[in-house]
């Protein structure tokens, strides 16, 4: 089983602050997706979650132990996260099964 939990966490480089004031808890078995533009923090985030990065105030916890998958370079026109982790198709599926139409 694992939780991450991050209560008031900010991230500063120099006087660049870069994260700040994040709350977050993240429940076991889950799947989280950080989406934005390009310099807004993400990976700054998932450095702190992943406790490859300490955070310059607030605490992480973090019970079992966490993965994460980084994107390289740019998407496909349309591709999708789905797309790019590879599980659009099992994806599309689940969803038919859960909807009651597969």
């Amino acid at each position: 089983m694992a939780t991450v939990t991050l209560r008031n966490i900010s991230k500063r480089f120099d006087h660049l602050d870069v994260i700040k004031g994040v709350d977050l808890e993240i429940e076991d078995r889950s799947f989280v997706v950080f989406v934005g533009p390009s310099g807004c923090g993400k990976s700054t985030l998932l450095r702190l979650i992943a406790g490859l990065s300490d955070p310059t105030e607030g605490a992480v916890s973090r019970a079992g132990s966490v993965a994460w998958l980084e994107q390289h370079g740019a998407p496909a026109v349309g591709e999708t996260a789905a797309d790019t982790l590879g599980v659009a198709g099992p994806l599309a599926v689940l969803a038919r099964v859960l909807s009651g139409e597969g």
